[in-house]
């Protein structure tokens, strides 16, 4: 899939902060991405809020679990 992102990047009314998802420094990597993930689910909204086993499933082919507890072998299990 290919999927075409513009250089219009989603900020807080007329301010210059970014409205969702921002790196550490000055990198834009992580804006280009999630606007990348927005276009391909359609909006901000349909990605507002999900899981994270889920983007993880999506982007890697791994299947992605979700826990509701960790336990003393969680991580021996991971």
């Amino acid at each position: 899939m290919q999927v075409v992102v513009d250089d219009k990047i989603v900020c807080l009314g007329d301010t210059d902060e970014i409205a969702f998802a921002a790196a550490n420094g000055c990198e834009l990597w992580v804006i280009l991405l999630e606007k990348m993930w927005a276009k391909i689910h359609s909006c901000y909204d349909r990605i507002a809020g999900g899981w994270e086993f889920e983007t993880i499933r999506d982007l890697t082919g791994a299947p992605g679990y979700y826990l509701t507890s960790i336990e003393n072998d969680t991580f021996d299990l991971i």
